[in-house]
């Protein structure tokens, strides 16, 4: 076993990394986008001109516009406006993204003048973008006019991750609010976050020239690649940057939380901890196993699930105005620190549950701690407002979903059950083999010779009356229709040990598609027989007690999904019940004929213990059918006899129904004909 699952293992991780090389392949146009949210833009330069080569038009035209940003964010900024002019709106109108970018040139040159006219101009295309660039150039001007509230409000509510250059821009700038607002130790976290992203783009020299200016004492901060500028796939930088990610955890948890200010989380980070922290709170469960123990898998998820839950708390402060890199450094530092906070809570579960509450209470003050380090300006009222949210949505589901036990040591009750289990199986098997043998003695259809073909079930086992019907029309149809040989028959009975196999949804198809199997589904014609107790529903089914099915209800859509799957194209169906005209509806068709003991609002009669027949199947199969070998003929004789005894008997008339397809008449005809050349008539 272990051997299969290691190999199992081993082609899905092939399969994986075959695919992620398929989706790097063919997705080479995206690289100089890439390079340029990986604050390379030189070589998301060299990239778009070497892509641009032997392209189409329109991909070139594309190209020149990411070449035009990356001269950008080098602070090449005439360059980028020439760019734009002669390869990017000389041939065409000036498009969205081409606006885009030559708004960010003009900001960053202060010509705030043409960046004002130029909003003005596209304003309603520009609002319509929901653009982040768009959205941090109008903070931008608001921080040249004057408007510092306003600006920081734009600024912070910008969905874009910090190694981007637009988020560098704007904790640039936010650096520089903090620093007029005389919040020196924000604006050293904003210029401390633009630095250590690091990168060729111009704002780090900025923030660099920046932090000189404001802590001229201070030892400016190294710089590196953030994550998002490193090569290889971002799922891989994820998974080996798990190991930092724990550490940082670790201090977390004693409230050690200076190094998430430089520190950003990308959603692949977020995912690989939770992940982590999902198998850490199911292996912990895992203790108690035993080779004889019950695996409860519903209690494994619930008491998994509640780790999630945090993602709540995230959202809540992300619809508050937190940006999506606090969103992720928040949500980051939580999962970093679960991992010994769940098996903390585990062992403290294996002592008797002493200590939850002091290990719950722990974590909701890193809770409290991680906000207010992460969340810029937040006050007291939103603290304790994340407190309460965060004991809400996870710590009660945690503190419940640690009562559930993965594990059950298997008891007399769970072996009793299990034995229950085998013999409820033999019972199948012992039906299942009735079934096939008989269907095993359906004899195959004769080549140009239109057969009749039966199938009769009787649903309801108290009473005798319908397996006395079934077996009766069975027989008759053997006689006068020439089906011994080709029919059989399901029977729910009294007693004990029924001969025949019985009567189910399931054995009932496997019956219908044997006879499909066996007839010309061109030539051969389908009768079908079913009896039993009726409702709006469909047709009861009510096995005897102790046998291997349950008590059901055969609807009509059901019984018609039977019906095409057995691929029988010419139908009789006769079906007794009360309110069987429900059958109508789902069942007709121009191939089909088919009628019912009753209208779908009314009962029929004559279902008596000891009965031969119902009434309905008293009129078709004791009385017509014996004389009569027209079906048509002989079902509108039965509903005309049926209502004539039910007026005599002062009974509520039944309404026997009686459908016929337009194309079914020839072929019953075509059957007429046959059988009664072959009796001698």
């Amino acid at each position: 076993m272990g051997a299969t699952f290691f190999f199992a293992f081993a082609s899905l991780f092939l399969v994986a990394i075959s695919w992620l090389w398929a989706m790097q392949r063919t997705r080479w146009w995206r690289r100089p986008r890439r390079a340029l949210f990986a604050a390379n833009p030189r070589r998301a330069r060299a990239l778009a001109r070497l892509y641009a080569r032997g392209s189409s038009p329109e991909r070139r035209v594309a190209l020149a516009l990411v070449e035009a940003n990356a001269l950008l964010w080098e602070g090449e900024l005439a360059r980028a406006l020439a760019l734009l002019d002669a390869r990017v709106d000389l041939q065409r109108p000036p498009t969205l993204a081409s606006t885009i970018v030559r708004l960010q040139c003009l900001v960053f040159d202060e010509r705030y003048d043409e960046v004002r006219a130029l909003l003005a101009a596209h304003e309603g295309a520009l609002r319509g973008s929901g653009s982040a660039a768009v959205a941090a150039v109008a903070a931008f001007l608001r921080f040249h006019e004057g408007d510092l509230a306003g600006a920081r409000a734009a600024l912070e509510a910008l969905s874009v991750p910090a190694h981007h250059p637009i988020g560098r821009a704007a904790h640039l700038c936010l650096a520089a609010i903090a620093h007029r607002e005389g919040h020196r130790g924000e604006a050293r976290r904003h210029l401390t976050s633009v630095i250590h992203q690091g990168g060729a783009v111009f704002v780090v020299a900025w923030a660099q020239a920046e932090w000189q200016t404001i802590c001229p004492e201070a030892t400016p901060p190294s710089s590196r690649l953030s994550n998002a500028g490193r090569r290889g796939w971002p799922h891989v930088r994820a998974l080996l940057g798990l190991p930092s990610h724990l550490w940082m955890g670790i201090n977390v948890l004693f409230f050690r939380t200076a190094g998430l200010q430089s520190r950003n989380f990308s959603g692949d980070d977020v995912a690989v901890l939770v992940l982590f922290d999902l198998l850490v709170g199911a292996g912990a469960r895992f203790v108690d196993y035993s080779p004889d123990a019950y695996f409860d898998k519903e209690s494994l998820l619930a008491a998994v699930a509640p780790i999630l839950f945090f993602l709540l708390t995230a959202h809540a402060a992300k619809r508050r105005g937190v940006g999506r890199d606090v969103a992720l450094r928040l949500l980051g530092g939580f999962y970093a620190a679960l991992p010994l906070v769940l098996l903390a809570a585990f062992f403290t579960r294996r002592t008797g549950g002493r200590f939850d509450l002091l290990v719950y209470a722990w974590l909701v003050a890193v809770v409290v701690r991680l906000v207010a380090s992460v969340v810029p300006r937040v006050g007291i009222p939103r603290i304790l407002g994340c407190a309460l949210l965060f004991i809400a949505t996870w710590v009660t589901p945690m503190h419940l979903a640690g009562r559930a036990t993965v594990f059950l040591a298997m008891s007399e009750s769970y072996e009793d059950f299990d034995a229950s289990e085998r013999a409820h199986d033999a019972l199948v098997f012992a039906e299942a083999s009735k079934v096939h043998a008989a269907e095993a003695l359906l004899e195959p259809e004769r080549p140009g010779v239109a057969d009749l073909y039966f199938v009769g079930a009787a649903g309801w086992a108290k009473q005798d009356v319908f397996v006395n019907e079934v077996r009766s029309a069975q027989k008759v149809l053997d006689d006068r229709f020439d089906t011994k040989g080709r029919s059989i028959v399901l029977a729910n009975e009294p007693s004990p040990s029924p001969p025949l196999p019985l009567a189910a949804s399931l054995t009932l198809r496997h019956a219908i598609e044997a006879v499909g199997k066996r007839m010309n589904r061109e030539e051969d014609v389908l009768f079908l027989f079913l009896t039993s107790h009726g409702s709006g529903s469909g047709l009861a089914i009510r096995p005897p007690l102790g046998s291997a099915f349950r008590e059901e209800t055969l609807a009509p859509e059901s019984l018609r999904g039977m019906l095409d799957a057995s691929g029988a194209k010419w139908r009789v169906i006769v079906i007794a019940g009360c309110e069987s005209g429900v059958f109508i509806g789902p069942l007709r068709d121009e191939f089909t004929l088919v009628t019912t003991a009753a209208s779908s609002e009314r009962v029929s009669y004559g279902c008596a213990m000891g009965n031969p027949y119902t009434d309905f199947g008293q009129a078709i199969f004791g009385e017509q059918l014996r004389h009569e070998r027209s079906f048509p003929t002989a079902f509108t004789n039965a509903v005309r006899i049926i209502g004539k005894r039910e007026e005599a008997a002062s009974l509520r008339a039944s309404q026997p129904q009686v459908f016929e397809g337009a194309a079914i008449g020839a072929k019953l005809r075509e059957l007429e004909a046959r059988l009664a050349t072959h009796s001698g008539e």
